[in-house]
């Protein structure tokens, strides 16, 4: 999500953002997706920063939580960036 994000408001004209916590704000500004989804973005990046570089103890519960009730965030990602695309396209 974040390197897609990222290439697409590069095609648009330049970076824009200052952390990638930006980069779903800087998409909804664009159109790319709905400005309804920017939080649950940001919250995501934001988790994937914890897990990744381990700055603090993650609740394994939490984690199964996430996985089974917000990966259609990921859905609703997609289905934007493609209906983004098509219409660039068209």
């Amino acid at each position: 999500m974040i390197d897609i994000g990222a290439h697409i408001l590069a095609a648009l004209g330049g970076n824009g953002w200052g952390s990638v916590r930006d980069i779903p704000r800087r998409l909804a500004h664009h159109g790319v997706i709905a400005q309804e989804e920017v939080g649950n973005l940001e919250a995501m990046i934001g988790m994937r920063k914890v897990l990744v570089r381990g700055y603090i103890e993650v609740d394994p519960r939490k984690i199964h939580e996430i996985i089974q009730t917000r990966l259609g965030d990921f859905e609703r990602f997609a289905q934007a960036v493609a209906r983004f695309l098509q219409q660039v396209e068209d």
